[in-house]
């Protein structure tokens, strides 16, 4: 299993008002690595989910994906990361962010 300094960096950060911005970042881990990323958008209007997948080959370290949401005040959004290196599976990484 990879050290914490060499785990993936799930952010998620406020932007002006009604926005914010969702950044995953790997490091070289050494292996083949695969990604599931799931994103739930909770307000006023209900919840909206979202998957994304993804691979980074052997020695490649990089940003696969920064989105940038859109969300009215009062909004809650929750990021989980499920992540692979070969067949390993580390612990899933979560982070949330209300508006």
């Amino acid at each position: 299993m990879a050290a914490a300094t060499d785990a993936p960096q799930l952010r998620l950060q406020p932007l002006p008002p009604g926005h914010a911005e969702l950044e995953l970042c790997f490091p070289d881990l050494g292996g083949p690595l695969r990604f599931e990323l799931e994103v739930d958008v909770t307000g006023a209007a209900g919840t909206t989910r979202s998957h994304q997948r993804g691979k980074l080959p052997a020695g490649q370290a990089g940003c696969p994906l920064r989105n940038r949401l859109s969300a009215a005040p009062g909004t809650r959004i929750d990021a989980l990361l499920r992540w692979w290196v070969g067949d390993a599976a580390p612990q899933a990484l979560s982070t949330s962010l209300d508006l």
